[in-house]
């Protein structure tokens, strides 16, 4: 008897410790932020971009309406089973350059400095597809070939 109450008992507490894993939130990075000591070596005024490019890589992104606006983006996101995921942190580094591509601007963004964006869900339609009654019932007049043995 006693050793069936050991049993439950055991059984019990895996079963408690395995919904405990189950519920822990997976975290996941995205991105690679520079460190602080090779940001530290950037001299406005005194680098260029292919000396920032040899430091730290290749950016996250490039501004697509000026290529002297370069971003390297870090995220951090937490799911917890089968919620969202929510994110916990968020870098932004942007290293802005001036026409003769030295750097001329360093600035840093956190998660507080982002904005929510808000989807738009209207649907644009397509015109010439939509088929009128006697367009349906004519349309495959013709189309079909004889088959050919």
């Amino acid at each position: 008897m006693k050793q069936l109450i050991r049993n439950i008992k055991l059984s019990f507490l895996f079963l408690i410790l395995l919904y405990q894993a189950g519920c822990s939130p997976r975290l996941a990075v995205s991105g690679n932020l520079p460190n602080s000591d090779l940001l530290e070596s950037i001299e406005i005024g005194q680098v260029n971009k292919q000396e920032v490019l040899n430091l730290l890589g290749t950016p996250s992104t490039i501004s697509p309406f000026s290529s002297n606006d370069w971003y390297y983006v870090s995220e951090r996101t937490e799911t917890s089973a089968f919620f969202a995921p929510k994110v916990v942190d968020r870098k932004v580094l942007l290293i802005k350059f001036n026409d003769k591509s030295v750097v001329s601007d360093i600035k840093s963004y956190g998660t507080e400095a982002g904005k929510a964006v808000d989807i738009v869900d209207r649907i644009t339609p397509t015109e010439g597809r939509d088929f009128g009654l006697i367009k349906q019932l004519l349309g495959n007049l013709g189309r079909f070939e004889e088959k050919t043995d």
